[in-house]
């Protein structure tokens, strides 16, 4: 854990939730959502998380202060833009990175050491979640990207739902955004993404796809649906605070 880093992202406007302040700040039972996370992953926190921040980049600093690191991403250019902005920050031993996203509270560190985990024989670490057939509660994760596996049971890619067409939009398997990754070989792969996509953006997700290009393997994990989610409403923190 010593050459690892968790970095946040935290630089997203989160104008579906319609606050003042930063998502990652907006209380959920009186607690902002980044606290949760941070006291969540404290027993696996070695250096201090570096947060990607953006949009009131200094309200996020000035609430955490000296509890965490920053990177500022001046241009939100998407997720993978955001982690090249991450790397450029990270410590000069990191070998390693988690990288998580600020507006999911309840990632545990027990998830941080099984990504991590992956690494042993692997590029790259995915959680997964299966979110069936999306009825009920389950509908919060139905516009998220889908993981779509190769014939051998491997992990090809992930396709965003504004990118997918209706066979993959049926698939239940779907991507919370947790990823361990070994370092020398994401700054490569970032460098390969182009923003080919509905939204224009430089996605994160796209690393899966080059690392089955390059001949890398990626290992997978599953999560819960209550650890997976992702506040990016006010419904949806109603729906977290009954679970709480």
């Amino acid at each position: 854990m010593e050459n690892t880093e968790i970095i946040i992202l935290a630089a997203g406007k989160g104008t579906r939730m319609g606050a003042d302040i930063p998502k990652c700040l907006v209380p959920v039972k009186g607690v902002p959502i980044i606290e949760r996370l941070l006291a969540n992953l404290k027993k696996a926190l070695v250096n201090k998380p570096l947060l990607v921040t953006g949009h009131k980049a200094e309200v996020i600093e000035n609430y955490l202060g000296d509890r965490a690191r920053y990177a500022r991403q001046i241009e939100q250019k998407g997720t993978a833009h955001a982690a090249q902005t991450a790397l450029r920050a990270i410590l000069p031993t990191t070998k390693n990175v988690v990288i998580l996203y600020a507006d999911h509270p309840f990632v545990s560190g027990d998830t941080v050491a099984r990504l991590l985990s992956c690494l042993e024989d692997n590029t790259i670490g995915l959680a997964t979640l299966d979110g069936g057939d999306f009825s009920g509660w389950k509908s919060i994760f139905k516009h998220w990207g889908r993981i779509i596996y190769s014939e051998s049971g491997s992990i090809e890619k992930v396709t965003e739902y504004k990118d997918a067409d209706e066979a993959t939009r049926v698939l239940s398997k779907v991507n919370p955004g947790f990823y361990a990754v070994r370092v020398d070989w994401l700054r490569t792969a970032l460098e390969k993404i182009r923003p080919n996509n509905a939204q224009g953006e430089y996605y994160l997700t796209d690393i899966i796809k080059i690392a089955q290009d390059d001949g890398q393997t990626i290992g997978e994990i599953s999560v819960e649906p209550f650890e997976a989610m992702g506040l990016n409403s006010r419904e949806e923190i109603a729906y977290a605070e009954s679970l709480i």
